[in-house]
C-alpha cells in the first residue's frame, strides 16, 4: 500500500515523524532533539525537491501533486481534534463543533454517516454551504438548511 511505503521511507530517512518505531512496533515519543532533525530533514528535502522540479510546469504540478498526496497521507494519521486545533492556531480557521444535544444531529444523527460509518458528533463542523461546494459534489458532507456537517478529516 502506498501509504505504508510513505510512513516506512520517511522513518528511515528521519522525515517528519511523531514516533520512533522499534522492532516489536512499539510507538515511543520523540525527544526535542530528534523532533528538531525531523522537521530539519523535511524542510531541506522539500526545498531541493523544489529546486530539482521547477525547471518546468509539468515537473512542478507533479511535484505539487506529490507534496499534497504526502499532506494528505500525514493528515489521515492525526486526530480529528489535532487537525480542528491546527486549523484554529495555524489558519484561524474555526467551526463549530457538533454536540451530542444538538437538535439537528439528534434528528439527523442516523443519515449523517458516511464510507467510515456512524461517528461520534465530535467528529464534526457545522460549515457554510459555499464554504464546502468541493466536498458536496463528492458527497461527503451531510447537507441541512445551507449547512454542511462535514468530518473533520475532510477539511
Amino acid at each position: 500500500m502506498v501509504k505504508d511505503s510513505i510512513r516506512a521511507m520517511t522513518r528511515q530517512h528521519k522525515i517528519a515523524v511523531e514516533a520512533k518505531i522499534n522492532k516489536e512496533g512499539v510507538a515511543s515519543i520523540l525527544t526535542p532533539e530528534e523532533k528538531r532533525e525531523y522537521k530539519l530533514n523535511d524542510n531541506i528535502s522539500h526545498f531541493i525537491c523544489r529546486l530539482a522540479y521547477c525547471r518546468n510546469e509539468e515537473l512542478r504540478k507533479w511535484f505539487l501533486t506529490q507534496e499534497a498526496r504526502l499532506f494528505n497521507i500525514r493528515l489521515s494519521d492525526v486526530s480529528p481534534k489535532t487537525v480542528k486545533q491546527l486549523l484554529e492556531s495555524k489558519c484561524g480557521i474555526a467551526y463549530e463543533e457538533v454536540r451530542e444535544s444538538d437538535e439537528d444531529w439528534k434528528r439527523f444523527s442516523a443519515q449523517i454517516t458516511f464510507r467510515s460509518g456512524p461517528a461520534p458528533p465530535s467528529d464534526f463542523v457545522r460549515v457554510p454551504f459555499k464554504e464546502a461546494i468541493s466536498l458536496v459534489g463528492r458527497r461527503a458532507v451531510f447537507l441541512l438548511n445551507g449547512i454542511a456537517f462535514v468530518p473533520i478529516k475532510e477539511l
